[in-house]
């Protein structure tokens, strides 16, 4: 192998918030890390490589198996990363992304600025002594600083 076949593999520096790159990911490969739940909300492939899995589930209390949790391929040995890497990206199963999604993030779809800015405007436009009408839990709050104060 030439390293020009694996010219697009970046192994990050500790150091790098993971969180500021993963939307330039392709795909993450990753151990029992929670980052994964993270990337899930990007729909895109996820590789495990756990060696120690074994191991691992002996000396660890799980409440779920990697097997339940897993968003992708769980690989064990490192000519079997290699080989998964040398090929096309591995293709994700929807209905496990979707499943995942729900049991992990409750259905959260990823569009939380735009239901930011419709609340926002919502506000705006409400008369000073109605909330917005989808968040009614609120609407028993005072909104207004003076109401606070005196509250």
């Amino acid at each position: 192998m030439t390293d020009r076949q694996w010219s697009n593999i970046r192994i990050v520096d500790g150091s790098v918030d993971a969180y500021e790159i993963l939307p330039a990911c392709d795909v993450l490969i990753t151990d029992y890390s929670s980052i994964a739940y993270d990337f899930l909300l990007l729909d895109r492939p996820i590789v495990y490589f756990v060696p120690d899995l074994d191991r691992y589930v002996e000396h660890r209390n799980v409440y779920f198996s990697i097997e339940e949790m897993a968003a992708g391929p769980i690989v064990t040995q490192l000519d079997e990363l290699y080989r998964l890497l040398s090929g096309p990206v591995p293709p994700i199963d929807p209905e496990r992304h979707r499943a995942l999604r729900q049991l992990l993030w409750n259905g959260y779809d990823g569009h939380a600025n735009a239901q930011i800015a419709r609340y926002l405007v919502d506000a705006i436009d409400a008369p000073a002594d109605v909330g917005p009408p989808y968040v009614d839990s609120f609407s028993r709050w005072p909104t207004r600083r003076s109401e606070r104060a005196s509250a």
